[in-house]
C-alpha cells in the first residue's frame, strides 16, 4: 500500500518525504528537525496504512500522515522524558498500546474533516487534511513542517477526568498510559468547551480571558506588553471589565493586535474563549492549581479544538521570568498572511515563531517590562532566539 501511495502524481512524494525542517533565527542559530530513524519512521507509515487502507483515497493528507507518523515515533521511541523514561520500559512500534494510540489519534481528527463527513460536527482549526489549504496558510515547507509536527505532538503526561482525588483535582498520570488517557480524553474536553461556547453565560467567559490579561499586566509584571497587545494598560482594563456595562464593545473599540486578530480572523476568537474556560476557577481548580492548568490543561483544551501545540517543551518564550508567571504562554500558529497583515497594520512590534507562533509574548514591548530574550524551544535542546535586547 506505501508503494501504490507514492504513485499519486500530485501528492505520493509527500508520503515519504523525510526532508529535515531547518529553522533559522537572526542571531545565528539553526535548529534542524528530523526524523531519528527514517525506516522505522517508513515501516510506521505502511504499518498505519495497512489497517487504514481508504487513506490512499485521499492523497492530499499524505503530507500531514508524514509528519503523524515521525511525531508520534519520536514521542514514542525518540523523546529522552517520554513514556519509554517514565515507564522504564522500551516500546516497540508493534506494541498494541501504540497502534491504539496511533488510530485513536488519528480518528479523533479524521473524523472531523471534510472527506469523513464531519461526522462528529467537531470544529477544526488546522486543514491539516488539505495539503493545499496548508500550502496557502504556511507556504514556507519548514514552517509547515514544524506546524504539522506540532499538530500530532503528544505529552507522556496527562489527567484522569474520571478520578479525583480528596480535594476534586483530577489525578495526574504519566507514561504511556497517559498518552492514551490524553487522546481518549480528547473529545471530553472539546465537549466541555462547547458546552461552555453554546452556554448563555458565554459572555463570562470572555471576560475571563480579559482577566487574565489584568493580570499578566498588574501582577505578572508585564503592564507594558499587555499595553501592546489589547491597547489598555491593566488598570484601565479592569475599570472597563469592572464598571462599563458595554465593556465587550468598548474593549472591542480599540485599536490593537488583539481587537484586530479578533475581528479579522475569527479562529482567533475560538482560542480566547478556549483560554477564558480554562481560567475560569472552577476548571483551574479541577486541574490543581494555575501552573497545572497550563500543564495539563492547555495542551489537553487547544488539540482538541486542532490547534497546534507543543506540548514536549516549546514555544514562545521569554526571559527572564518574572516571578508567579510562566515562562511561556498560550499561543496560535498564525497562518503567514495573518502575521503578514498584522505587520502592515501595525508595523514590525511582532516576534512570531518560525512556525507562525503568536501570543501575548511576541510583543516586542517586552522590553519595557525587563524582559531581555524571546526565544523559541523544539525538542528540548533546540533554541531559536526571536527578539534580543540590544
Amino acid at each position: 500500500m506505501l508503494t501504490q501511495g507514492t504513485q499519486d502524481k500530485a501528492y505520493g512524494k509527500n508520503l515519504v518525504d523525510f526532508t529535515p525542517a531547518i529553522l533559522k533565527d537572526d542571531y545565528g542559530h539553526e535548529a534542524v528537525i528530523a526524523s531519528e530513524n527514517v525506516p522505522r519512521d517508513t515501516w510506521g507509515i505502511a504499518d498505519f496504512l495497512s489497517r487504514h487502507p481508504y487513506v490512499l483515497q485521499h492523497p492530499e493528507t499524505f503530507e500531514a500522515l508524514n509528519k503523524k507518523v515521525q511525531q508520534e515515533y519520536w514521542n514514542f521511541f525518540d523523546n529522552p522524558y517520554g513514556p519509554g523514561y517514565l515507564d522504564k520500559k522500551v516500546y516497540k512500534p508493534t506494541d498494541p498500546v501504540i497502534r491504539e494510540i496511533v488510530d485513536k489519534h488519528w480518528d479523533y481528527f479524521w473524523y472531523s474533516t471534510p472527506q469523513a463527513g464531519n461526522a462528529t460536527g467537531r470544529w477544526t482549526y488546522l486543514p491539516w487534511y488539505d495539503s493545499n489549504k496548508l500550502k496557502e496558510w504556511f507556504p514556507d515547507k519548514n514552517e509547515r513542517t514544524v506546524v504539522l509536527l506540532e499538530f500530532w505532538d503528544l505529552p507522556a503526561r496527562s489527567v484522569d477526568m474520571n478520578r479525583t482525588d480528596w480535594k476534586g483535582v483530577w489525578i495526574k498520570v504519566y507514561g504511556i498510559q497517559a498518552t492514551k488517557l490524553f487522546v481518549e480524553q480528547l473529545p471530553k474536553m472539546y465537549e466541555i468547551i462547547d458546552n461552555a461556547w453554546k452556554s448563555s453565560d458565554r459572555e463570562k467567559y470572555f471576560r475571563e480571558y480579559y482577566w487574565w490579561l489584568e493580570d499578566r499586566g498588574q501582577a505578572g509584571r508585564m503592564n507594558n506588553t499587555v499595553k501592546q497587545y489589547v491597547g489598555l494598560y491593566w488598570d484601565e482594563l479592569a475599570d472597563i471589565l469592572m464598571y462599563h456595562p458595554n465593556w465587550y464593545e468598548e474593549i472591542m473599540s480599540i485599536n490593537a493586535p488583539e481587537q484586530y486578530l479578533t475581528k479579522t480572523f475569527p479562529p482567533f476568537v475560538k482560542a480566547k474563549f478556549i483560554r477564558g474556560v480554562l481560567g475560569h476557577p472552577a476548571i483551574v481548580k479541577k486541574f490543581g492549581s494555575e501552573a497545572d492548568m497550563y500543564t495539563y490543561g492547555v495542551p489537553l483544551s487547544l488539540k482538541a479544538y486542532g490547534f497546534p501545540i507543543h506540548v514536549t517543551m516549546g514555544g514562545v518564550l521569554v526571559s527572564p521570568t518574572h516571578w508567579g508567571i510562566s515562562g511561556m504562554e498560550w499561543n496560535v500558529n498564525l497562518p503567514k498572511y495573518v502575521r503578514e497583515s498584522l505587520v502592515q497594520k501595525f508595523g514590525d512590534i511582532f516576534a512570531f515563531g518560525r512556525d507562525g507562533e503568536f501570543s501575548l509574548y511576541s510583543m516586542k514591548d517586552v522590553e519595557k517590562d525587563g524582559i531581555t530574550l524571546i526565544k523559541q524551544c523544539y525538542r528540548f535542546s533546540k533554541r531559536l532566539y526571536l527578539w534580543k535586547k540590544g
